[in-house]
């Protein structure tokens, strides 16, 4: 859930948009852009669909893991 809160948050902020602006795109509401974003909301498929949809970005794309969550490919020292 963190991946996908910090990529809706960040997604959303490049557009200049704001929680409210984005849940109207989705047809939902401002709490519930909120919860996904702090990651204390599980969103069903059809909701994550929404926000891919609105925010122009493949669905898989909000999954993808932040920077700081990756996994270094180098060997470990």
């Amino acid at each position: 859930m963190k991946s996908l809160a910090w990529n809706v948050r960040r997604r959303r902020t490049e557009r200049g948009w704001s929680q409210e602006k984005l849940a109207g795109k989705c047809k939902s509401e401002q709490q519930s852009v909120s919860l996904i974003e702090s990651g204390r909301a599980n969103p069903t498929v059809m909701m994550v669909e929404s926000i891919a949809n609105a925010l122009d970005v493949p669905f898989t794309d909000l999954f993808e893991a932040p920077p700081r969550l990756r996994r270094s490919n180098s060997p470990a020292k």
